[in-house]
């Protein structure tokens, strides 16, 4: 009875695991749908010109021009800080699931299942503002 029941315990573990690997992966489709929206390269490419811009020894001579780009290349840098974020948080996710299974190691399901809780409300946010 007692071998049984561990192998139950270690079945649904497994399962856990295998059910956090699909919803990373599904998480994974939606980020990749909200790639587009983003245009991450155009991003990359707009925060590097605004950079350059704040490094010409004239910069601050309009100082409300050089407040509005300073402004927006903030942004940038945050969107572009989130969605590198999500992208990472995909990445790991994936990785330390599939050892987990592997492994039939469940000593880091607390912490995926936390990791993939922000992971979902982080696309939940992106999601938002591609509606503004």
């Amino acid at each position: 009875i007692i071998i049984r029941s561990y192998n139950n315990y270690v079945y649904n573990q497994i399962g856990l695991m295998e059910n956090t690997s699909t919803q990373v992966k599904q998480l994974s489709k939606r980020f990749d749908s909200l790639r587009g929206v983003f245009e991450i390269d155009k991003l990359s490419k707009k925060v590097v010109e605004l950079t350059d811009l704040t490094l010409q020894s004239n910069f601050w001579d309009d100082s409300f021009k050089a407040q509005k780009i300073s402004k927006e290349l903030a942004t940038f840098e945050n969107q572009l800080k989130e969605i590198n974020n999500v992208i990472n948080t995909i990445e790991s996710l994936t990785e330390i699931t599939e050892i987990a299974i592997s492994e039939n190691d469940n000593s880091l399901e607390s912490e995926i299942l936390e990791s993939l809780q922000e992971l979902t409300h982080s696309i939940d946010q992106l999601e938002l503002k591609t509606l503004f």
